[in-house]
C-alpha cells in the first residue's frame, strides 16, 4: 500500500489509522495471525543462521522468535528511514511492525 501525506490528510486518517488497517485488515486475512507467519520466518532465519555458523566453525544454540522477526523488520524500515527520513510508507510500516510485535507477544502469552 502506498499512501502519501496528501492522501492521508484528504481522508482525515492518521499514520496509525493506516498502520492499524494494514495489521488487522486484509493482510491479516491473507497471511493469518502474524505470530504464525513470523514463526515460519523465524524458523527459516534460525536454520540459515545455524548453517552459516557451522560453515564458519561456530555454533550457538539460538532460535529466532516471531517477536525477533517483527523487530528486525522494524530495523529494516529504520535503516530505510535513515536514507529517506520523510518516506511516509516506511513510517507506516514501522508502526505496523510495532503493532505486529505486540500481537506476537500477546499470542505467546508474554
Amino acid at each position: 500500500m502506498s499512501v502519501n501525506k496528501d492522501q492521508k490528510n484528504s481522508q482525515g486518517r492518521t499514520l496509525l489509522d493506516i498502520a492499524k488497517d494494514l495489521v488487522y485488515g486484509p493482510r491479516a486475512q491473507i497471511y493469518g495471525h502474524p505470530a504464525d507467519n513470523f514463526r515460519t520466518t523465524a524458523n527459516m532465519w534460525t536454520a540459515y543462521l545455524h548453517q552459516r555458523m557451522l560453515r564458519e566453525g561456530l555454533y550457538v544454540d539460538f532460535e529466532f522468535t516471531p517477536e525477533d522477526v517483527a523487530m528486525f523488520m522494524a530495523l529494516v524500515k529504520i535503516a530505510r528511514l535513515a536514507n529517506t527520513p520523510g518516506h511516509y510508507d516506511s513510517l507506516i510500516d514501522l508502526a505496523g511492525y510495532a503493532a505486529t510485535a505486540a500481537r506476537c507477544l500477546e499470542a505467546s502469552g508474554e
